[in-house]
């Protein structure tokens, strides 16, 4: 099959306003045909293996995703640790009772809050 012609941003920038550059939805399916992974049996048998926990683990750290969240998600982490130890010596009496909690006494912002957390989760985009 014959390749189909895609105009880049430039390209379509120094074309008059009035030409549309399109493929048809046949040829984009088409073309997923040469991109996708045909799994046959020994394709199966080499991705089965258990390899491929250690290999994706190993590799987490690549992604751009973990990179761009690495600072926030760390500051997170050991907001949560410090405040976790803190009442649990207090809890345990190894903190005087006259240390204050650092436990939030109403939980509404987080009621308010969590619909558009999930949001953003469910339709986040990697723009």
């Amino acid at each position: 099959l014959p390749q189909p012609q895609i105009a880049t941003p430039a390209e379509l920038g120094r074309q008059p306003r009035n030409v549309t550059v399109a493929i048809s939805r046949k040829e984009v399916m088409d073309s997923r045909f040469y991109r996708r992974t045909i799994a046959d049996p020994a394709w199966w048998e080499d991705y089965l293996t258990t390899d491929r926990y250690f290999k994706n683990i190993t590799s987490m750290f690549d992604s751009r995703i973990i990179r761009a969240v690495y600072g926030p998600l760390t500051r997170v982490i050991f907001t949560s640790l410090v405040v976790c130890t803190w009442e649990t010596c207090r809890a345990q009496g190894v903190l005087p009772q006259e240390f204050p909690s650092i436990t939030m006494p109403n939980t509404l912002p987080l009621g308010l809050t969590s619909f558009a957390i999930s949001l953003l989760l469910v339709f986040r985009t990697n723009q």
